[in-house]
């Protein structure tokens, strides 16, 4: 199963009341998702259905144009839910950015992951989000590679990191796929 991680870091904003409203249903989904409370890699989401992935896809152009309109602003958006009642929820702006990312996703039919940036994982889970085996996380840990920071006898490592490592890694398979193809055409092979 791919799993797609999003990272996000939402700044504080003002408690200011904002006539905007905006109605959609798929809106329902990122409350369910951000309101997890679970270890952060428990916090999978499971692969969405042909129906989610319908529902996000016709919403999708609506969160972009959200996500857009309000990536600069700094006050509150207020919108409002129903299904078993209204509810008015008061939200950060830029949290249509997040929205639109998860959207996105779930029209792709992808399953998703969401962590704080600071998260701290286990020597499994970071090998699980790079696709690694754990024993070659243990070696890039003991070489230096990767930081980590002790729990008793269990090592942590920070999200942000594991991340890092990640971006290098994929930058220095691109670099090697490039310069194949440089030499490829240089030998006309």
């Amino acid at each position: 199963m791919t799993v797609d991680l999003l990272m996000f870091q939402l700044d504080s904003v003002e408690k200011k009341q904002t006539s905007i409203k905006h109605y959609f249903v798929c809106f329902v989904y990122f409350v369910y998702i951000y309101g997890i409370n679970l270890n952060p890699m428990e916090a999978l989401i499971e692969k969405t259905t042909r129906k989610e992935q319908k529902i996000a896809l016709d919403n999708l152009p609506m969160a972009k144009r959200l996500a857009k309109s309000f990536a600069k602003r700094s006050d509150p958006v207020s919108i409002q839910v129903s299904d078993h009642g209204v509810v008015t929820l008061n939200l950060p702006a830029k949290l249509f950015g997040v929205l639109q990312e998860i959207l996105d996703l779930m029209s792709k039919g992808k399953a998703f992951s969401l962590l704080p940036a600071n998260a701290e994982l286990t020597t499994q889970e970071a090998a699980d989000l790079l696709n690694v085996s754990r024993p070659f996380i243990v070696k890039l840990i003991e070489q230096g590679t990767i930081p980590v920071k002790r729990v008793g006898t269990h090592r942590r490592i920070f999200l942000e990191d594991v991340l890092s490592y990640g971006a290098k890694m994929h930058s220095d398979r691109e670099e090697g796929l490039k310069e194949l193809a440089r030499l490829g055409q240089k030998y006309n092979m």
